[in-house]
């Protein structure tokens, strides 16, 4: 194994691990995305309870509060994986904190 190959090696490894960032921050803002639509179309645009008239529009509350609620499962998920992915700079963070090498920004 020469010098070439462990650069190689290392090069494939980033770009996994971008990858899998991108792929990850994509899903989370999707989510977040239909968490937002979701939760503004039920709050203010469709009607609440037994109104005269809410029909099909209080059906349409039920499936789009499922979707919100699913939603937020999957959201909070990919937000876990988030932060597993980025364990390793959030634990060098609190230990830079904790010794004093560095300060909160504010």
């Amino acid at each position: 194994m020469n010098l070439s190959d462990i650069v190689a090696d290392t090069q494939a490894m980033t770009d996994t691990k971008t990858t899998t960032r991108w792929l990850v921050n994509i899903i989370a803002f999707v989510l977040l995305a239909v968490l937002i639509v979701t939760g503004l179309l039920n709050w203010l645009l469709i009607p609440r309870g037994f109104e005269g008239g809410a029909g099909p529009l209080l059906s349409l509350r039920h499936g789009l509060r499922a979707i919100h609620q699913a939603g937020a499962i999957l959201f909070m998920a990919i937000i876990a994986v988030h932060l597993w992915l980025h364990r390793s700079h959030i634990t060098t963070q609190i230990r830079k904190i904790r010794a004093g090498t560095t300060s909160p920004k504010s």
